[in-house]
């Protein structure tokens, strides 16, 4: 299993996200947003480029930027539903439903991974730098490129007596895996944390947000894997 060595100002980016309003969609899937009608309203779509809008005649001002994300104003108060093209070759549609407050980004992720480019952005850089991106992005809320993100589970599963887990979310790529997990120290004790724990099942990286944790308290863990395994 390869080590990553994060260095410690890379944690404090543990549980920074993009900024706005987070949404996850499916390929020819609906989400539901509540946006602004009387302040224009942005929304982007992870890693891709939105290149279309399609949507009822004086409903929605539409306009795509330069940097890929798209403007929207609201001109009828009342619900409707935008389609969307991307670059990337998703499509998917938004009901827009118009509410009193200030304008809203709205950060679109896609759940599942487009292959092509996961494995393109795994193979750019050495096995090592890969999967210490792969951590680095996890910590930092970010998704690679071609990556797909899917929420994590409800149960707590014990772990090493004292210790429960929970699956925060995971970052689905071509030939990875990355696990965000929540450890629990459930124990009047400080507990550290070992890698060897979580070795094995086609694990390429563990990380830890602090090597050990105290009574009662949290921390983040971050997992490499082989999708193989998954």
């Amino acid at each position: 299993m390869f080590r990553v060595l994060i260095a410690a100002t890379s944690l404090a980016f543990v549980g920074i996200v993009y900024a706005g309003v987070n949404k996850p969609f499916t390929d020819n899937g609906n989400v539901e947003v509540a946006l602004s009608k009387s302040n224009y309203n942005r929304i982007l779509v992870t890693n891709d480029v939105i290149e279309r809008g399609y949507f009822p005649a004086k409903t929605l001002a539409f306009k795509t930027v330069k940097d890929g994300s798209a403007y929207l104003d609201i001109l009828k108060d009342e619900a409707v539903t935008l389609f969307i093209e991307t670059k990337g070759g998703h499509h998917f549609s938004l009901t827009v439903t118009p509410i009193d407050t200030l304008g809203q980004t709205i950060v679109l992720t896609p759940k599942n991974a487009n292959k092509v480019r996961a494995a393109k952005f795994e193979k750019k850089l050495p096995y090592e730098e890969t999967i210490t991106k792969l951590i680095h992005a996890a910590m930092r809320g970010k998704v690679p490129s071609g990556y797909g993100v899917t929420k994590g589970f409800h149960d707590a599963r014990t772990f090493h007596k004292n210790l429960s887990l929970i699956t925060k979310r995971q970052l689905v790529g071509n030939e990875y895996v990355v696990d965000v997990i929540k450890i629990n120290n459930n124990s009047a004790k400080a507990q550290p944390l070992y890698e060897s724990w979580f070795s094995g099942n086609g694990v390429k990286a563990v990380s830890f947000s602090q090597p050990q944790l105290p009574p009662k308290k949290s921390a983040l863990m971050y997992v490499v894997r082989e999708s193989r395994h998954v």
